[in-house]
């Protein structure tokens, strides 16, 4: 079966070669298929009696690919089968992936398997501003390649950009048979001869322009009337004129296309944009600086794998064409394909490239912290107690992939503010969230129509809500969604402020930050005089601890304003100003947020120790209450609440005497271990100390060995450089659990140990004694040592409820 693409850019006439291709080879007896990759829908319509035909982009079935071939394929004269892309209205959505979807949708249903046609020929729009254009280069569709162009500059200048798609695609068995010239100006040879320009010179332009992309001028078609009268006739001139000099040509170009080999035609060599300027004053006349042109690798490989895969290439005849032009001797293949083939599993096979990119870091197989998308993932845990109508303008696979992650939904992260047991609403009560839910089809026609009904529904839902909040995501910004002017539309619909943000396009919006200003900037919020011992808790996670650190506080005299982040509402924001202190919470991840909204206010600060575990607990009320002057009664109020946890905190210590919990970090990440700042704020290590718990750490050796945090004696450290030796040491070693702050994370399953993390910690006394009993869960949990790897729940603390 020949697969042929033809490429050209609007207006060129290569939806009217394409087609007399196909009526040419249809009236040999082969069988045809003729595919319009154009939004203009007209390849087809000289087979179809001009009547144009469903596009693929239309069909029910398009967004699952559940179409058949009896709903786009219609029968054209000749009996050539006739299929067209489409695509959006001028101006909106994204005609490239209407027609890579088509594709998909061509092989989903059968029709790319060898036998069922004797031609498939792809009229592809060749201006290929984005990958949908270039889908026919895709492994297992294109062999063959042809150019349309005319003598005009701006015709050969697209015919270079195609020539460099071919390019980048020339690893997937593709070949460019060479340039069709559609000559616009007959009278253009006897110009040059009559002295004209050099640039007049049509034909010897097009072939030295040919030559120097490393290619061929297939033929040069004539200016024919004979096509615009065929072209009103809605007929291929092959079938209106057989005898006219363009379908002589067709027919000649035909099996020319046919009869070439692609195996056999060399890598196209595009110019440069600077070097087509030069060259195009001249007429492409002089010399070029040569280069080796190389196939592209798969992206990342390294220098030896794609060694060895020109090797593999060299033992087949079909994939010498994508070789270096430069003889590459077979010695040389061979040994890089034995290194490739013997080397080392921990030393890998591949390295990243800029456009390999994996999930997480290139070393996720020793990364156990979260550290970037803990980081990330701060501006989200951002809620506004207020009714409002949240629009998320978005894919849904985008809304689980980055979820907000209090709302219920999965999370990838043992992230210290989620609580897996309990369900807390994005947004407070009475709030309302949609979603656009954008899909294929969508992405294709644009995504505008969804949003506007979903701000047509947010508005009659508006009663009685604060605001209206649309978030867009990166598919809306690519596909080029006008979603501010059409928030701008609606803002004069309604005097509810209708709020925007976009990540995507560096237009994000932080809610509290855009209430915080409004807010100060009242009357009202200037006039209000700050109350002794008052203070506004910033930073610190909700739940059982902070309202425990809560309750210390109002027994030591000392008044709780305001709770922000990472909830916050209007009133408390009005209530800001009433506090002399500003208490945050030492997590490295919040500074940024603090910065942008609190620095330079005339209040004082004040950034104690995180109060997790009883020591940390005293010392940190104990500095706020000797801010305020009223550290004695800070230190009687400790005193009173930790007397009621004292015997149930030495039974649970009792429980985990003798068991040790390990940390798989870096350098970087055992330094940051001992400083209280480096676990999202927790002083994790001395926290276990406390706890009676042993720590080990097994510690990724780049340099020499680095200080280890102390631990009362307590701990060990041992050394690995591979994934091998830590997948022994995880396995062999005599701790109970290990930190992880990936969520079920399977290396450790693997090794048969459980895992724990900074979301099993609680702030406040009675928070202290329900960490130690998790732990003491975890350290005793001995599923994955007994069965292996699998899927269980920590059973809870008899008699106590967790959070």
């Amino acid at each position: 079966m020949q697969k042929i693409v033809i490429f050209g850019k609007g207006g060129i006439g290569k939806s009217t070669i394409a087609s007399n291709l196909a009526a040419t080879y249809a009236l040999q007896g082969l069988r045809v298929l003729l595919v319009g990759c154009d939004p203009k829908h007209d390849t087809t319509v000289s087979l179809t009696e001009g009547r144009p035909i469903q596009t693929a982009v239309d069909l029910p079935g398009f967004m699952d690919l559940r179409a058949t071939r009896d709903q786009f394929v219609a029968k054209g004269r000749l009996g050539v089968d006739c299929v067209e892309s489409g695509g959006p209205e001028p101006g909106i959505g994204c005609a490239g992936r209407g027609i890579s979807r088509t594709i998909e949708i061509l092989e989903n249903c059968g029709l790319m398997k060898e036998g069922t046609y004797d031609v498939m020929l792809f009229d592809v729009l060749g201006d290929v501003v984005c990958g949908g254009f270039a889908a026919p280069l895709r492994m297992g569709f294109a062999e063959k390649v042809c150019i349309v162009a005319s003598e005009e500059l701006m015709a050969l200048y697209a015919a270079n950009n195609i020539a460099r798609a071919i390019l980048n695609y020339s690893s997937n068995d593709i070949g460019l048979c060479g340039v069709i010239a559609n000559l616009k100006d007959p009278a253009a040879p006897e110009a040059a001869k009559a002295g004209g320009a050099a640039h007049m010179d049509a034909r010897g332009t097009m072939q030295r322009f040919a030559g120097m992309i490393g290619t061929q001028v297939l033929d040069f078609l004539p200016r024919d009337l004979a096509v615009r009268e065929a072209e009103f006739q809605r007929k291929t001139i092959v079938e209106f004129a057989p005898k006219a000099p363009f379908a002589l040509r067709m027919r000649s170009l035909a099996a020319k296309i046919l009869k070439i080999d692609p195996a056999k035609v060399h890598v196209p060599d595009p110019l440069g944009d600077e070097e087509f300027h030069d060259l195009s004053r001249t007429g492409f006349r002089g010399t070029r600086a040569r280069r080796v042109v190389v196939a592209a690798p798969p992206s990342g490989a390294m220098d030896l794998a794609a060694a060895a895969d020109a090797a593999r290439r060299q033992a087949d005849p079909r994939r010498r064409s994508q070789l270096p032009r430069a003889d590459v001797p077979d010695e040389q293949l061979e040994k890089a394909m034995e290194a490739w083939v013997k080397a080392a599993p921990d030393k890998g096979q591949w390295k990243d490239g800029p456009h390999a990119m994996q999930w997480g870091d290139p070393v996720q197989w020793r990364n156990f912290f979260a550290d970037r998308e803990t980081a990330r993932n701060y501006d989200q845990h951002v809620y506004l107690d207020a009714p409002i109508v949240g629009i998320a303008h978005e894919d849904l696979e985008c809304h689980y992939a980055t979820p907000f992650f209090n709302d219920g939904f999965m999370t990838y992260h043992n992230f210290k503010w989620v609580q897996r047991r309990e369900r807390d609403d994005r947004f407070g009560e009475g709030c309302i969230g949609l979603t656009t839910d954008i899909q294929d089809a969508d992405v294709v026609h644009g995504g505008s129509k969804k949003l506007k009904e979903a701000l047509d529904l947010a508005l009659k839902s508006s009663e009685g809500k604060a605001a209206i909040l649309v978030t867009t995501t990166c598919v809306p910004t690519v596909i080029g969604d006008d979603a501010v002017g059409i928030i701008e539309q609606y803002r004069k619909k309604t005097k509810l402020p209708i709020l925007f943000s976009s990540p995507a396009s560096g237009q994000e919006l932080n809610l509290l930050e855009f209430f915080f200003k409004q807010v100060r900037e009242t009357p009202e919020f200037k006039a209000v005089k700050p109350e002794e011992r008052s203070l506004n808790l910033i930073g610190f996670p909700p739940g059982f601890g902070r309202d425990e650190l809560t309750s210390l506080l109002g027994r030591t005299g000392i008044q709780v304003q305001s709770m922000i982040l990472p909830r916050f509402s209007v009133k408390e924001i009005r209530d800001f100003g009433k506090a002399a202190l500003n208490l945050f919470y030492p997590d490295p991840s919040l500074r940024a947020i603090y910065k942008k909204l609190f620095e330079g206010m005339e209040i004082r600060t004040l950034t104690p120790v995180a109060p997790f575990g009883l020591e940390n607990t005293r010392r940190w009320l104990c500095e706020v209450g000797k801010h305020f002057g009223a550290e004695e009664l800070a230190l009687r109020a400790w005193d009173d609440a930790a007397r009621g946890v004292s015997e149930e905190w030495d039974r649970a210590r009792e429980r985990v005497a003798g068991r040790k919990v390990a940390f798989v970090a870096d350098a970087e990440h055992v330094r940051r271990l001992a400083d209280p700042s480096g676990a999202s704020g927790i002083p994790i290590v001395s926290f276990l100390k406390e706890m009676g718990l042993g720590v080990d750490y097994l510690v990724f050796l780049e340099g020499k060995e680095p200080e280890l945090p102390k631990t009362d004696g307590r701990h060990s450290a041992r050394w690995f450089r591979t994934p091998g030796e830590l997948d022994r040491l995880l396995r062999e070693g005599d701790f109970d659990a290990v930190y992880s702050e990936y969520f079920f994370d399977q290396r450790l399953t693997r090794a048969g140990k459980p895992q724990f993390s900074a979301a099993d910690m609680e702030m406040g006394i009675h928070g202290a004694l329900r960490s130690l009993e998790r732990l003491g869960n975890i350290c005793h949990w001995k599923f994955y040592g007994r069965r292996g790897p699998g899927r269980a729940a920590v059973p809870p603390a008899k008699g106590r409820a967790r959070r």
